[in-house]
Order: C-alpha cells, then sequence, then structure tokens
C-alpha cells in the first residue's frame, strides 16, 4: 500500500481503482489518513478520510 497522504482524493481514487482496490472516502480535499498502513500488502478496500 503506497502513502496516499497528501494527494488529492480523485488522484487517490483514480490510482486505487486502477490497481483493484475499492476506496471508500470521507470528506474531500486532501488525503490526512487512510485505513491501511504504507508499505502494507494492498487490501480489497482501503478508507481514506480527507480534509481541505
Amino acid at each position: 500500500m503506497p502513502d496516499l497522504r497528501g494527494r488529492s482524493v480523485r488522484q487517490a481514487v483514480a490510482w486505487l481503482r486502477a490497481i483493484g482496490v475499492e476506496p471508500r472516502v470521507r470528506g474531500r480535499g486532501v488525503i490526512r489518513r487512510q485505513s491501511v498502513r504504507a508499505g502494507a500488502s494492498l487490501p480489497s478496500e482501503v478508507v481514506l478520510e480527507a480534509g481541505t
């Protein structure tokens, strides 16, 4: 799992969907937190928390 913090929601969602991971997003703007830590194996679903 990459570190998506600092990326826009649009960028993060596009990247995850392209590799077959279904994102669930809370908020909008820039990714601040993710439910799977950077460096972990790719899950089938990840929750991203965003804020401006």
